[in-house]
């Protein structure tokens, strides 16, 4: 970790764009800047906290919907990622917890 403290609380949001990069040392509490409007593959995170550490992540789709979301290796899916569901207006929230270098999901995800 950086110079900073991870802090799972703290609430970070990232610029939307092609290859959203999530800086883990700037909170653990993700939002995206806008709207998903096209499709995203996230980076590979930064600074990743201690094993044990929750990072969320939540997105949305925009107006139109149906853009894919894509993860680096780093974000690994014990039930593979699914775009099914990413309609206009949906929601997508997902928790991973940190093993020390990469991030784990807590369960399968889900467009809401």
């Amino acid at each position: 970790m950086s110079a900073l403290t991870f802090n799972a609380k703290r609430a970070q949001v990232v610029t939307f764009g092609a290859a959203p990069a999530l800086n883990c040392d700037l909170g653990g509490v993700v939002t995206l800047s806008t709207a998903v409007t096209a499709a995203i593959a996230w980076a590979a995170p930064t600074n990743v906290p201690p094993a044990g550490e929750e990072v969320t992540i939540t997105m949305t789709q925009d107006g139109t919907g149906g853009w894919a979301v894509t993860w680096n290796a780093a974000y690994i899916f014990p039930t593979a990622w699914s775009n099914t569901g990413n309609t206009a207006g949906k929601i997508s929230s997902v928790t991973f917890v940190s093993d020390g270098t990469k991030l784990v999901a807590t369960g399968a995800n889900s467009w809401y």
